[in-house]
């Protein structure tokens, strides 16, 4: 008759103990090297492809669409109902109702020349790699390349806003004396510009973006490349 073994159970804790321990040790090990030789999964990108990098202030935008809006009301109250009701009036001279139309147009033509185009937003469409974090974001930014894809985002006359999308090769800094424009967009000569018909204004080459000095904190991504710019 088969009889239990005389070996007490203590005894065998230190024998299943070590080999329990050995075969943890061994699939550490083995995790080592397969982390060892295996590449590093991608860190997701936290910014998105097309990043913001300047915002003209919600005070700023409102305030010129609100003026632009004004203006061309302005016009259209004067072209459309003071000027006929002088012309039809009996003792009114016949130059009045031209010179309402033209006083009523200065206002909306001032307006839309020196602020032309005002800039609200810019986006600037990334890689992969500089999406990680805004550490990846600003060494991208210190040497921008010139064929990255930048969106300028205006206000309309009527208020509502228009995306232009270009290289950044195509932009200079500029100056002009009657205007609040400070930069000035280099077409190719193949572009939608060159053909039109003189009644198309075609595509703008004039904006007004704004540039505050440097903080406490360093340059912001636009500064940088606002320096890398070359002038006209």
């Amino acid at each position: 008759m088969w009889r239990s073994s005389s070996i007490p159970l203590s005894a065998l804790r230190p024998y299943s103990y070590y080999g329990i321990s050995r075969l943890i040790s061994k699939r550490n090990v083995g995790l080592q090297w397969q982390h060892a030789f295996t590449a590093p999964a991608s860190k997701k990108p936290t910014l998105p492809e097309r990043t913001l990098l300047y915002h003209a202030g919600t005070g700023r935008t409102v305030f010129i669409g609100s003026l632009k809006l004004t203006t061309f009301f302005l016009f259209a109250y004067s072209a459309f109902l003071v000027a006929p009701a002088q012309f039809f009036h009996p003792e009114s001279p016949i130059w009045v109702p031209l010179a309402v139309i033209i006083g009523g147009a200065i206002p909306m033509l001032v307006v839309a020349y020196a602020t032309a185009p005002f800039v609200t937003y810019i986006h600037l469409r990334i890689p992969f790699y500089a999406r990680r974090s805004k550490e990846d974001l600003m060494r991208f930014v210190d040497k921008v390349p010139r064929t990255t894809e930048i969106d300028l985002t205006t206000i309309g006359q009527f208020g509502w806003p228009h995306v232009y999308r270009m290289p950044l090769a195509e932009l200079r800094k500029a100056r002009y004396t009657l205007s609040a424009a400070n930069v000035k967009r280099v077409l190719p000569p193949s572009s939608v510009n060159a053909n039109r018909p003189w009644w198309n204004r075609g595509l703008p080459t004039k904006f007004h973006v704004g540039v505050k000095p440097v903080g406490r904190r360093g340059p912001t991504p636009w500064q940088k490349v606002w320096d890398q710019l070359p002038n006209v």
